[in-house]
């Protein structure tokens, strides 16, 4: 992953998260790993952290996140970014989210 955001650093994180992890939807991943820092592939501390924030957060971005590590957003960190990965890839048994279908009917020419 790090290496395909090294070598394509103006490819939207998304494309790169669906290259890297769209042929494993639905599989139930572990990212634990002793060698990663923080001891998991998701975890702030992690390399895989800025490329998640980038795809699935509008409001907080990786620095703001890790400033706020040491005040206890572990969980905030696992309901909001990881839920929004988890739930796009359908990991850990988490459903994607239903497409909402919008019909728009225009009025006049």
């Amino acid at each position: 992953m790090l290496a395909l955001r090294r070598s394509h650093p103006d490819a939207p994180p998304l494309d790169l998260l669906e290259l890297v992890f769209g042929p494993h939807r639905g599989q139930d991943l572990d990212f634990s790993d002793d060698g990663a820092p923080g001891g998991d592939w998701t975890s702030l501390k992690s390399h895989l952290a800025p490329v998640l924030v980038e795809a699935f957060d509008t409001v907080m971005t990786i620095d703001e996140w890790r400033r706020l590590e040491d005040h206890g957003v572990d969980e905030a960190w696992g309901a909001s970014v990881l839920e929004a990965f988890g739930r796009r890839f359908q990991l850990w048994g988490l459903e994607r989210e239903p497409v909402r279908r919008v019909r728009l009917r225009f009025r006049g020419a």
